[in-house]
């Protein structure tokens, strides 16, 4: 079930922009890791603004690393339709993004 959040505005969104400049650039200054897991669960966030009658959602999966980490990471849209729980596969990431997975045959 999606978690629905009141999205901020007013003085606060240059604040969020310039927070959220500094985290992607910090994302991109990360390197790619590989490695291999199975899907654990999946979730979607939803932030709703009143203000501007719009919605946003972000899309999550948690993956347990053959390591027996637990791990989550963003994922677009279309990669979290494609990953069902129960799924091994390889995955790349990058700071808290998925980049890429490869899903084993077999």
């Amino acid at each position: 079930m999606a978690n629905i959040y009141p999205c901020t505005f007013g003085n606060s969104i240059s604040h969020a922009l310039n927070h959220l400049r500094k985290a992607k650039k910090l994302a991109e200054e990360v390197p790619e890791q590989t490695g291999r897991g199975t899907v654990l669960s999946r979730r979607v966030d939803t932030c709703y603004a009143l203000e501007k009658r719009d919605s946003s959602w972000g899309y999550f999966v948690t993956f347990r690393m053959d390591s027996g980490e637990e791990l989550e990471l963003k994922a677009a849209e279309a990669y979290y339709q494609k990953l069902k729980e129960g799924t091994s596969l390889s995955i790349t990431w990058q700071g808290e993004n998925l980049v890429s997975f490869v899903m084993e045959l077999g």
